[in-house]
């Protein structure tokens, strides 16, 4: 990552010497903070997420693991691969034995682990759109809000102890109190990518620079 950066500003400094004197704007493209950082790991093993509160019907640890997993792989320069995980990971803190055991035979690989909680619960709120009679006088209707926890741990591989750990929460409501749990699912997990992937691989950063020669 430093290398990276250092090559940047040194092809901005060749670049502001060919001008003369003047001042020169350049952008320079920086790598940002990953808790995955480029090099560290060869691969990703993707488990299966518990569920302390389970949906009926619908298997949120093992659709989101997989979800993760696809979209990793795309973003990944490794390898991403998914797998069932040990007993340990339905445990807040998996004993790094168990995980060194799982992770025999993986060279420089890292476990994708953790929890992940989907609910909905059936509120009522104030209609906007509804003509109201006065100021304390407002039409409820009733909204079914979902909300994914998820509760995620990287575990590496070779030594069976976390290097990161990360929670994250989005919710959103309906209007229709039969939305079912996949299609809040589908809303849901999307949000939650948007957020894990920049953390986990990190996301160039693009910052103004002058360059003076004298």
């Amino acid at each position: 990552m430093k290398a990276a950066a250092a090559l940047a500003v040194a092809a901005a400094l060749a670049a502001a010497m060919a001008c003369g004197g003047a001042p020169v704007e350049i952008s320079l493209e920086l790598p940002g903070v990953a808790a995955l950082p480029a090099g560290a790991y060869g691969e990703i093993v993707v488990t299966d997420l518990a569920e302390p509160s389970p949906v009926p019907g619908f298997a949120a640890g093992t659709e989101l693991a997989a979800y993760l997993a696809a979209e990793l792989g795309r973003a990944f320069p490794g390898r991403v691969s998914r797998a069932a995980g040990p007993a340990a990971a339905l445990a807040g803190q998996p004993p790094g034995a168990v995980w060194r055991e799982a992770g025999a035979g993986f060279d420089r690989a890292v476990f994708l682990t953790g929890t992940v909680t989907l609910a909905g619960q059936v509120r009522k709120a104030v209609d906007k759109d509804a003509p109201s009679d006065g100021p304390f006088k407002r039409t409820l209707v009733e909204k079914k809000r979902w909300t994914m926890a998820v509760d995620l741990v990287l575990v590496s591989a070779a030594t069976g102890e976390a290097v990161h750990r990360t929670s994250l929460s989005e919710e959103r409501e309906y209007a229709e109190l039969d939305k079912p749990a996949e299609f809040a699912f589908s809303d849901l997990s999307q949000r939650i990518r948007d957020r894990l992937l920049p953390a986990l691989l990190g996301t160039t950063t693009v910052e103004r620079r002058t360059l003076l020669r004298r």
